[in-house]
């Protein structure tokens, strides 16, 4: 199995990242940005990605932190793998976000 495959089955990309905004706490979820990343496919993919924020050098993922490396997350996501990244409360770089790199 490649771990750098890039599509799936369909040419989809093997990950989707997907960044959240919410505004006030709802239930059990507090306010901050989300990730949902999600590996669209059937075998083990590498992905990295920058994280769109300067201060924070580590991540929420359930209970567990993961370390960021320059502001990358690296990391190969299991099988249809779902991965909730977040809180994160600090506010994102201007500049990344008016590049389209996140919306």
């Amino acid at each position: 199995q490649d771990p750098t495959r890039m599509y799936n089955e369909v040419h989809e990309g093997a990950i989707l990242p997907r960044l959240f905004k919410v505004s006030k706490k709802t239930g059990d979820l507090e306010a901050g940005y989300y990730f949902v990343v999600i590996n669209t496919t059937d075998a083990p993919v590498g992905y990295d990605f920058r994280l769109p924020f300067s201060e924070i050098n580590s991540v929420r993922a359930g209970k567990e932190r993961w370390p960021l490396q320059d502001g990358w997350l690296r990391r190969i996501y299991a099988p249809y793998e779902v991965v909730v990244l977040g809180p994160i409360t600090s506010e994102p770089v201007e500049t990344m976000l008016e590049q389209g790199l996140f919306r």
